[in-house]
């Protein structure tokens, strides 16, 4: 509650949060301070992992993954790792994981490439990519075998009950998650 009051308090535009990658039992009866700010953060959070190598020098992202399922947050995510990846000078990935299905496959492809604007497209390094199978392993798998420095997501904010029975992607995601997790919030300000 206090991290959420001081970035109401101060206006803050980001929230950087490192994470313990508790498990399990651990995570089940501490909970997670973490996925409790970005639930309810009004702004995005960046989640850092312990697995996440990094040095106090700046960071330069070079491969920026955005899962996109497109719905609207996950469209206002892309909207985030656009923004990064022309600030960076970064290559952003956009992907779908779906049931295969060749005409889902397509569309899904077609979905992708209008979610960037065309006064971008000269300016940007991107790929879109569309795969099948569970999403937190394709997600992981792209992640790992890409190189991928950040992931952008966005978050349904479901509630309470939905989450205990039914999880959350992105929460599920970020416990698994070798690099930091920028996670943005459907209850935030509009871009």
């Amino acid at each position: 509650a206090e991290i959420l009051n001081a970035a109401l308090e101060t206006k803050a535009d980001l929230l950087i949060i490192g994470t313990h990658g508790r498990s399990g039992f651990q995570r089940l009866v501490l909970g997670s301070v973490t996925e409790k700010v970005l639930r309810r953060a009004l702004c995005p959070v960046l989640a850092v992992p312990p697995r996440a190598s990094g040095s106090p020098a700046p960071v330069a992202y070079k491969r920026i993954l955005c899962p996109v399922d497109f719905s609207e947050p996950s469209k206002r995510a892309v909207n985030y790792a656009l923004s990064l990846a022309l600030e960076f000078d970064a290559q952003l990935l956009l992907a779908n994981i779906a049931p295969f299905d060749r005409d889902i496959y397509d569309k899904a492809k077609v979905q992708l490439f209008e979610l960037i604007p065309n006064d971008v497209w000269e300016r940007l390094d991107f790929e879109t990519i569309v795969q099948c199978g569970d999403i937190r392993d394709e997600i992981l798998g792209i992640v790992n075998d890409r190189q991928v420095d950040l992931v952008v997501m966005g978050s349904h904010g479901r509630r309470y009950f939905e989450r205990m029975v039914l999880g959350s992607v992105t929460e599920r995601m970020l416990r698994k998650m070798p690099v930091p997790v920028l996670t943005v919030s459907p209850l935030g300000p509009a871009d």
